[in-house]
C-alpha cells in the first residue's frame, strides 16, 4: 500500500461556490450602457422638472398622463421634445 498523497484534478470545497456578486453585476451593466451611449454619441443629463413641466408635456402630447410618474418615460419625453425643437436648427 502506498503512503503517497493521491493527486486530484480538482480541489475539494467544504463550502458551496459563492453566488455572483450583485454589486459587480450592476457595475458591468452600467459599463455596458455607458459604452452603448458612447457608440451612439449620446449622453445622460440630470434634468429638474416640476408639475408645470409634466402638465405641459402631457397637454402638448409628448407624455401620456399615465406615464407621468415614470422618470425614465418623462426623460424620454423631454429628450424627444428637445430633439424635435432643434431638428430644424442644423
Amino acid at each position: 500500500m502506498s503512503t503517497a498523497t493521491p493527486r486530484c484534478c480538482a480541489p475539494v470545497l467544504d463550502h458551496p461556490p459563492k453566488p455572483p456578486n450583485a454589486k459587480a453585476e450592476r457595475h458591468r451593466e452600467r459599463q455596458r450602457r455607458h459604452r452603448q451611449r458612447q457608440r451612439e454619441h449620446t449622453a445622460i443629463a440630470l434634468v429638474a422638472f416640476d408639475a408645470a413641466v409634466l402638465d405641459g408635456l402631457i397637454r402638448s402630447g409628448w407624455l401620456d398622463e399615465h406615464d407621468a410618474g415614470n422618470r425614465q418615460l418623462v426623460g424620454a419625453a423631454i429628450s424627444r421634445l428637445l430633439r424635435e425643437s432643434f431638428r430644424d436648427c442644423s
